[in-house]
């Protein structure tokens, strides 16, 4: 499985809220951040420490799904003309 590349200064990103047909791509990006070889380029590396994967696709239908019907939860997928390029998870606790 092929990393997916880090954005470069000359890309130009977009941003938008992850949807069920980003799974596949969202798992390979988040594994490949934090388990296996590729995952030890970044600084965000779990390799050494645990193995496996560090999410699958049920997880994040799970989390995409759940995010939707109560409003307090939503993935950001940046992306540029190659595919995923980096996510982030956002979500509200407690009443703040």
């Amino acid at each position: 499985m092929n990393a997916p590349s880090p954005p470069s200064p000359a890309r130009e990103l977009r941003v938008r809220v992850a949807c069920l047909a980003d799974i596949d791509g969202l798992v390979r990006l988040v594994n490949s951040a934090y388990r296996g070889d590729s995952s030890r380029a970044g600084w965000t590396t779990e390799a050494d420490l645990l193995d496996g994967q560090r999410t699958d696709a049920a997880a994040l239908q799970e989390f995409i799904e759940a995010g939707r019907r109560a409003g307090d939860r939503a993935l950001l997928l940046f992306e540029d003309e190659a595919g995923p390029a980096a996510c982030v998870q956002l979500e509200k606790q407690g009443d703040k």
